[in-house]
């Protein structure tokens, strides 16, 4: 088990174990993490694929929820949200995935947090695990926006489910133009995970792809790409032992936004560089 995510989840345990006796979510990983892969990776959704093989998610997690009303993933739009990647704000950004320990940000698939100071008294006053939710799949489509901005505008998620809704494929496509033509509102940046998760009945599971991870030394962190790949419930089971169907679906990325606006940023790796430090800057200034 990767030591990270064994020395958090023990955190978690401890966590736990000292809260009161409501319900509450438990992380356990998963040691096999194929029923989530890529086997597409290109510039274009057409230009020859450049993965040398089909990738497994990097790492993979199931959430359950200790009493009886079920696990629910978390939307990163509601209302007064910017989906924009601060703590407590969707899924990923919230426990058990991102939360404190000794005052530190952690993360369960050791995706940096930061911390920043806004105001400029010498104390962070926004705090981000920095997931942005991307789109969502519920017998169709639906995009989040970043503040006002509607993500369908510069990509396409298209996630197809087999007739029995228990596998099929998804793939994440960019519009360059529409990034070029969006690039004074949303700045640059890129993205350094890629993050699925499939809910069935009361349970989730994140399928995590670190692109930091050895495993995609081919990609090149400075340029645009489509990625693509397959998905399957083949993880959730029901007490007779079979597989049982999907319920929706939700595709985030991580942003590993620097602690200042004024570092100049690369060009996005694969999606639109949403330049995260400085939306908020544009946030702060709006409010």
């Amino acid at each position: 088990m990767n030591t990270t995510i064994k020395a958090t989840l023990i955190a978690l345990s401890s966590l736990l174990l000292s809260a009161p006796a409501s319900a509450a979510l438990i992380a356990t990983p998963l040691t096999d993490c194929s029923a989530v892969s890529i086997n597409y990776i290109g510039f274009t959704p057409t230009s020859g694929n450049l993965a040398p093989n089909s990738i497994n998610s990097t790492s993979c997690i199931r959430v359950t929820e200790s009493g009886n009303g079920g696990a629910n993933d978390e939307p990163y739009n509601k209302s007064g949200w910017d989906n924009v990647g601060l703590f407590d704000q969707g899924t990923l950004n919230s426990e058990p995935f991102s939360y404190y320990v000794n005052g530190e940000g952690a993360s369960l698939f050791d995706a940096d947090w930061v911390n920043l100071d806004l105001n400029g008294d010498g104390i962070p006053d926004v705090y981000k695990p920095g997931w942005i939710g991307l789109a969502t799949y519920n017998k169709g489509v639906d995009y989040f926006e970043v503040i006002d901005f509607d993500l369908a505008k510069v990509l396409e998620f298209t996630f197809t489910p087999d007739s029995d809704l228990k596998s099929g494929t998804w793939f994440l496509a960019v519009d360059a133009a529409a990034i070029f033509a969006a690039r004074d509102l949303l700045g640059n940046s890129y993205f350094d995970h890629l993050n699925l998760i499939l809910k069935v009945g009361k349970e989730y599971i994140s399928y995590n792809f670190d692109f930091n991870n050895p495993l995609f030394d081919f990609v090149d962190l400075n340029r645009n790409y489509s990625i693509g790949g397959i998905w399957s419930t083949k993880d959730f089971r029901n007490s007779n032992d079979e597989q049982q169907a999907l319920s929706h679906a939700t595709v985030a990325a991580h942003d590993p936004v620097r602690a200042t606006s004024t570092i100049p940023a690369p060009a996005p790796f694969w999606l639109l560089g949403l330049g995260l430090g400085l939306l908020l800057v544009n946030r702060k200034v709006r409010s």
